[in-house]
Order: C-alpha cells, then structure tokens, then sequence
C-alpha cells in the first residue's frame, strides 16, 4: 500500500512512464508495472499518451484519472 501511494504522488506531479517512476521512486519495474496494472483496473489512472523511444518503441505515459478524486 505504501508503494501505491508513493507512485500516485509521483503521478501528482505529472505524467510519466513506468521507467521514470521506477527510477525517482527506486522500485523494480515489475512492482511498479503490478501496482499500475492494479491501479488502471481501479480506473484510478490511464495512459491515453504514449511516448515514442530511441527504438520507435511506444511507451504508456501514465496519468491520473482525476487528481481531485484520489487523495
């Protein structure tokens, strides 16, 4: 539960990308990627943007759903 809050206010601050989070937050990839599956299935955040990297690779720029609504 604590990681969960510490990547909804990372995302306080604006979108991001797992990678980011990751890295700011100091947590594996796989534990952010769980919690932000969780997370998408609460509809309490999206990735409606994607970002392109190095190797044409698209990359989900996660969102919150509605930063008032999640406190």
């Amino acid at each position: 539960m604590q990681d969960t809050s510490r990547i909804l206010n990372c995302l306080r601050g604006g979108p991001m990308t797992t990678i980011e989070m990751a890295c700011t937050l100091h947590l594996t990839m796989n534990r952010i990627q769980s919690i932000l599956n969780e997370l998408a299935a609460q509809r309490s955040i999206y990735a409606r943007r994607w970002v392109t990297d190095a190797s044409d690779n698209q990359i989900p720029l996660w969102e919150l759903e509605d930063a008032d609504s999640i406190a």
